[in-house]
């Protein structure tokens, strides 16, 4: 385990020294880490076996403090150092807004129903593709039709353009921090990354599932935008990114026209879903019946296709006080208050 883990916890170390972490983003410093496998969890100065606070790549309460967690798979060593040291300083930003008491988070419950709507969408893909033309060349007139677009979608779609906007600020932050880290690292690397946030950007298939360009579109504005307009106390602002650059949104203005490939996309998407939950159903093993209270599941890998919602790894439910993990795929048939009715899984 020492020949896996060792170095390349050594070599993450030495590359943290060289990143000016103050620069940014003020206040912002290096937290600890750790690197785990299936077995073993390395800190810099202690190793232990694995248990279950050990879970995807995230930070974590650790003893008195927060600790960055990244998981060392096939995936992970494919990266470059200089690439997984940067990922690593967008998980100790996380653990810089857990200390500061960070409140902007999204209700990933709202997620799971969030409207894939022909007309949402076009106006939202119209939105990162002028995001993606202010990142080449700075223009007021490109912030205008933004905020114009954004105005409309917050007035029609108040709870989806919630929901973006706070992942936007939450984990656009952090992508952000993890982009700034590889560009004072790798130069190469960090104007590789930034084509493929523009392709990612200017691409209708990456709005689905939605969340992950969330997390594009904030780092973007952030990059964008000269910091003066976006800069703030972490843990003090209640603004949105968006609200601190956008904001005020215009009242009226209107978007009524939905784009072909994106309307092509969501029909996909819906056909996609259904056939997927369908699968589930006719080879799922075991059923229980509720109601259960969802209090955990991976937002990534959940998805929902009319009272019908699908969990691909793990979601935790609550019943009477007692609590219980399914971690096989399942399906869940749910009231209109997102409570599971019944549960299906492998």
């Amino acid at each position: 385990m020492k020949n896996t883990l060792d170095p390349l916890h050594a070599a993450i170390r030495e590359r943290l020294e060289k990143i000016p972490f103050e620069a940014v983003f003020e206040g912002f410093h290096p937290f600890p880490f750790a690197l785990y496998d299936e077995d073993t969890v390395r800190l810099e100065h202690e190793e232990f076996p694995r248990d279950d606070r050990f879970r995807g790549n995230t930070a974590i309460r650790y003893d008195d403090g927060h600790l960055a967690i990244w998981h060392v798979d096939e995936s992970t060593r494919s990266l470059s150092v200089d690439r997984l040291t940067s990922k690593i300083v967008h998980e100790m930003f996380h653990a810089h807004q857990m200390s500061v008491g960070e409140q902007r988070f999204a209700n990933e419950i709202v997620a799971i129903d969030y409207p894939y709507d022909e007309l949402n969408l076009s106006a939202k893909h119209e939105e990162n593709r002028l995001l993606c033309e202010l990142l080449d060349d700075f223009d007021v007139s490109l912030v205008d039709e933004i905020r114009a677009i954004r105005g409309f979608r917050k007035r029609e779609f108040p709870e989806a353009f919630l929901y973006e906007t706070r992942v936007e600020t939450y984990e656009g932050m952090a992508v952000y921090a993890e982009m700034k880290a590889l560009e004072s690292l790798n130069r190469r690397e960090f104007q590789q990354s930034l084509a493929d946030m523009k392709k990612s950007l200017s691409a209708p298939e990456s709005l689905f599932p939605v969340r992950t360009i969330n997390n594009t579109s904030g780092a973007a504005i952030m990059l964008a935008f000269d910091k003066e307009r976006w800069m703030h106390s972490v843990g003090r602002e209640t603004r949105t990114l968006s609200d601190l650059v956008f904001a005020p949104y215009p009242d009226r203005g209107e978007f009524r026209a939905v784009r072909p490939e994106v309307q092509k996309r969501v029909h996909q998407f819906h056909e996609k879903n259904k056939a997927t939950i369908v699968a589930c159903l006719e080879t799922a093993k075991n059923h229980d019946k509720g109601p259960f209270r969802i209090i955990g599941f991976d937002p990534l890998n959940t998805l929902k296709h009319g009272e019908h919602i699908f969990f691909r790894h793990f979601v935790m439910l609550e019943k009477d006080g007692e609590r219980r993990a399914i971690t096989s795929p399942s399906v869940a048939r749910t009231d209109e208050s997102m409570n599971i009715l019944e549960i299906h899984y492998q």
